[in-house]
């Protein structure tokens, strides 16, 4: 005799909850920086493309046949005494010419920077902002791009005042001198300081102006006045930034050249 089919056995029941979709995903609190994003990019082109220009000043004038006055005259004091160290002699004694010079500060600049202390560090930023100011579209362009050739940033720098110029070259000199002879600087900011820094940032300029400025300086293909207009709205969003903010971030973007 053929067996009858049997019922399917019973299923267990479903919780009701299972069959609530998922909720959406949360809101992100703030802007945080990732470790290898456009934004650590972008901060690095703003400190190692005015620390090039810096660097060769120092060691440029030096190879300048006349002092035609006290802005020269400073930058060549400062670049013999750079040249003078031993530490530099050991390391850099060939540097001869404004290429090499050049050279030396992209091999220096965002380590150097990082040995600043705190005080030193936000005046260099200060500065770096009034020179960013200062220039004309197409010159800013070529700092934050890393292509200004000698002889403009020779007059990026002079458009300084005489007190601004011998300023920025101490604190740069102090951070090579630094630099050179491996004196450390503070310590990096922690992760949550530096999430609690962006997103005081994102707080304060509002999050869609500063991913527009990251855009923007991300973008090789654009206008000159949009990428100067985003550095100069970058670095003044971090200046204006309350502390202990301030100095996290200052110290966040020159660290991640370490």
């Amino acid at each position: 005799m053929d067996e009858q089919p049997r019922d399917p056995a019973p299923q267990p029941e479903q919780p009701e909850s299972a069959s609530i979709p998922p909720g959406p995903e949360p809101e992100p609190s703030g802007w945080i920086p990732p470790a290898e994003s456009k934004s650590n990019r972008i901060v690095i082109r703003v400190v190692a493309g005015i620390a090039v220009a810096v660097a060769a000043i120092l060691v440029f004038t030096i190879f300048i046949g006349s002092q035609v006055g006290p802005r020269e005259a400073a930058a060549r004091d400062f670049g013999r005494r750079l040249m003078d160290m031993p530490e530099f002699q050991a390391r850099y004694g060939d540097v001869d010419s404004p290429e090499q010079a050049y050279e030396l500060g992209q091999t220096l600049g965002t380590t150097a920077l990082a040995r600043l202390d705190d005080p030193g560090l936000l005046r260099y930023w200060q500065l770096t902002e009034v020179l960013l100011q200062n220039a004309d579209d197409s010159t800013c362009t070529q700092v934050m791009r890393q292509t200004i050739q000698s002889d403009q940033a020779r007059e990026l720098l002079m458009t300084l005042d005489e007190d601004q110029f011998k300023e920025l070259l101490a604190v740069t000199f102090k951070a090579f001198e630094a630099e050179l002879k491996g004196t450390p600087g503070p310590p990096p900011p922690s992760a949550a300081e530096v999430q609690a820094a962006s997103m005081a940032l994102a707080d304060a300029m509002g999050l869609d102006a500063v991913t527009q400025a990251a855009n923007d300086l991300q973008d090789a293909t654009a206008e000159d006045a949009a990428v100067c207009g985003a550095a100069r709205s970058f670095v003044r969003g971090v200046l204006d930034l309350e502390e202990p903010h301030r100095t996290t971030f200052l110290r966040y973007m020159v660290s991640q050249g370490v």
